[in-house]
């Protein structure tokens, strides 16, 4: 039987990550801290208020690309989350996750290698004009990351992240870098975080095998690390090359 080489995760890290709740569930168990959750499966119904606190947000338990999430996502009350979740359900013909709203601010944090040859990239963000937004409406929804005219309305741009304390990236770093490897990813990945007013670093999500093209986040980040694109690329190939020739 032929074996192809091929770059990034494995079958295995695309089934966790793919999976919100099992994606939160082992980076809780290696003490990342992650929303509290409560997931429904196809059909099931929100028979009473979960025991978390409101607002929530809703999202379908495996999509990408922030399909599914719009600002109707964050609920506040048992009827709203009840009439979400069953939207989930019809719409994209899956479970869905409901989990705790975490206010903060929106990072995105870019890692290239393995193993002990792990590279996190600038910090990227995804800020909200507040002027312009109520707290609760400052996530990434399939318009805030894809609509530019909705975009260029709210006020919603993705940039170098601003200043961080040198604890906070140090807390930051250490947390993605573990993500990445509870999460079985290799060559390059993506970890969707949210940073609170006090520091706290919560992991929102982890995406395998992220969007690469040109002018991107992650292509943005690898430039602001002072790589060309095409050596942007090739890092992720030397990454794989290098993981296959010691096995």
């Amino acid at each position: 039987m032929d074996s192809y080489r091929y770059t990034g995760a494995p079958p295995l890290a695309l089934q966790m990550t793919r999976n919100k709740a099992i994606s939160k569930k082992v980076l809780a168990y290696f003490g990342i801290q992650v929303p509290s959750f409560v997931s429904y499966r196809l059909h099931e119904s929100v028979e009473r208020s979960p025991d978390l606190r409101y607002p929530l947000i809703v999202k379908p338990i495996q999509t990408d690309a922030s399909a599914g999430i719009a600002q109707a996502s964050v609920v506040q009350d048992h009827a709203s989350l009840a009439e979400r979740v069953s939207f989930i359900h019809e719409r994209f013909g899956q479970g869905a996750i409901a989990e705790e709203f975490v206010d903060g601010r929106e990072l995105y944090v870019s890692i290239l290698g393995n193993d002990d040859q792990l590279e996190v990239l600038p910090i990227t963000e995804m800020v909200f004009d507040k002027r312009k937004t109520r707290p609760e409406e400052r996530i990434a929804t399939q318009f805030a990351k894809w609509d530019e005219s909705y975009r260029e309305r709210k006020g919603i741009r993705n940039v170098l992240a601003r200043p961080l304390a040198k604890a906070v990236r140090q807390r930051i770093v250490e947390v993605c870098r573990t993500a990445f490897r509870a999460l079985w990813l290799r060559d390059y990945a993506r970890l969707d975080i949210r940073l609170t007013d006090d520091g706290g670093v919560w992991v929102i999500e982890a995406n395998a095998n992220p969007f690469i093209s040109y002018g991107h986040d992650m292509a943005n980040a690898a430039e602001k690390a002072g790589m060309e694109y095409c050596e942007f690329i090739q890092r992720i190939v030397d990454a794989a090359v290098a993981r296959y020739d010691r096995t």
